[in-house]
């Protein structure tokens, strides 16, 4: 069993005598924390839950031990040491503690953080001086409270001022590391911001940097914040554009969000772009949605542009198909469209066409002296006789002179236009056929017996007759 500190309880116990009050405390076999009762039969262990009764071990039989050793004797172990601390000192290694300022013996100095002789002196640096407690002579009670006496190899000794001091080392005085006059200026890099102290200085990078800023040192390293690697990515929040730059980063909210983009700023926050004096969607109702909105059109109006839309109208004359259909043009017109009808077409319905007009069905027949047929974008007129049609697509019926054409209805009499129709006047020899579209016909006096022939024979002629006297006779 081990007591605290290191020690075997049998000997702690043995070294104390018989019949005495030990109070131990640390953590014992099976962890007990307790008051320990000896008497010359038995140790006896308290605490607050139970009580062990331990026999009293045979001393006879045990083998002598060694005192452990105080402060400043040597020793080559920390187990050999009260302190439990054997510590190397140059060449020497002795018992010690550690400490701030003064130790709990006389003749012992704090150096270091260590309780050492008074008498150390350390001169093993190579350079011919010696540092330690021991080193300080009647010349070193003068030095500066900020410079360190060192030994001469002559056995003097000097006072140098400490690192961050100037001086003789009889008066040592700060260095400003951070004053442009300070020999070696400047001591931090360029951009960090340099804090003076006693007997020293710091750098600063600031935010976005790291390092030590000094010239001497690491510097200042920028912080690459988009890097997955960095300390405490990430600096954006979720679907902010992450950008670098020379000891800072720029977070960038996606479209349709507001904000820095950061981690410890703003954010990003959706921006409700319905909400504003100007409506987006123009033609339309808007509904705004995360990162954008939609746009509900208004007729004739089509929504283009996602996720920033807005109504565009829609150009219906420019589809394959004509609105108007094939009885007009199309003209776009916003949020709409209007049809300029053909004749024979007129415009009807919503949204609009041309539609055929049915002429035929009129009150007044179009056609006149013929019959209607009605045809898209228009009719046809079938003429009664003596009439013809003029004017398609609306035609009408009219006269058809006859007696102006290149060849004379009549033949060889003269032709009189009549409407409809037409007379003859035929010449000697030729009478009219009658009719609405008569001709002049040769008149056969021989069949008819209308000659003068007399005796003889009678041969009929083109507009009149010839005769074939008998014997005795002439033709006259």
């Amino acid at each position: 069993m081990v007591a605290t500190g290191g020690k075997d309880l049998n000997q702690s116990l043995q070294s104390s005598g018989s019949r005495q009050l030990i109070v131990c405390t640390g953590i014992f076999l099976l962890s007990l924390v307790c008051s320990c009762t000896f008497d010359r039969s038995h140790w006896l262990f308290e605490d607050r839950d139970a009580q062990l009764d331990f026999p009293l071990p045979d001393f006879s039989e045990e083998e002598e031990i060694e005192p452990l050793s105080g402060l400043g004797q040597p020793c080559s172990g920390d187990d050999q040491c009260e302190s439990g601390y054997c510590e190397t000192f140059g060449e020497i290694s002795i018992c010690s503690t550690p400490c701030t300022d003064s130790c709990p013996e006389a003749d012992m100095a704090c150096f270091e953080g260590w309780c050492v002789p008074d008498s150390y002196c350390d001169n093993s640096a190579g350079e011919g001086y010696g540092d330690g407690p021991g080193c300080i002579g009647t010349v070193c009670d003068a030095c500066d409270e900020h410079a360190t006496c060192v030994q001469n190899p002559d056995d003097s000794y000097t006072c140098r001022c400490n690192e961050g001091y100037y001086g003789d080392g009889l008066w040592c005085a700060n260095i400003d590391e951070c004053d442009e006059e300070t020999e070696g200026y400047p001591f931090c890099v360029e951009g960090a911001a340099c804090t003076d102290s006693e007997g020293s200085y710091t750098c600063d990078c600031g935010e976005g940097w790291e390092g030590d800023g000094r010239v001497d040192g690491s510097g200042c390293i920028d912080v690459d914040e988009c890097d997955e690697e960095a300390d405490g990515y990430p600096f954006c929040v979720e679907g902010a554009t992450c950008t670098n730059s020379s000891g800072e980063y720029l977070c960038t909210c996606p479209a349709g969000y507001q904000g820095d983009g950061r981690i410890d700023g703003t954010g990003c926050t959706d921006i409700d772009e319905c909400d504003s004096e100007t409506d987006p969607c123009g033609q339309g109702s808007c509904t705004n949605v995360e990162g954008g909105y939609l746009c509900s059109c208004n007729s004739g109006y089509t929504s283009s542009g996602e996720p920033f839309p807005v109504c565009t109208d829609i150009d219906e004359c420019e589809g394959e198909t004509n609105p108007c259909g094939q009885g007009g043009g199309c003209t776009n017109t916003p949020g709409g469209y209007g049809c300029d009808c053909y004749n024979g077409y007129t415009l009807t319905g919503t949204p609009p066409t041309c539609a055929d007009v049915d002429e035929c069905e009129a009150a007044e027949d179009p056609c006149g002296a013929g019959v209607c047929t009605n045809q898209d974008g228009g009719y046809q007129c079938a003429c009664n006789d003596g009439y013809h049609a003029e004017g398609a697509p609306f035609p009408t019926c009219v006269n058809t002179d006859e007696c102006s054409g290149d060849v004379n209805p009549c033949g060889t009499g003269f032709c009189t236009d009549q409407t409809p129709g037409y007379t003859c006047n035929c010449i000697s020899g030729y009478r009219t056929s009658g009719g609405q579209f008569p001709t002049c016909e040769n008149i056969d006096e021989c069949d008819e017996e209308t000659h003068t022939c007399g005796p003889g024979t009678c041969v009929d002629s083109e507009g009149g007759y010839l005769c074939t006297c008998n014997d005795g006779y002439h033709a006259e």
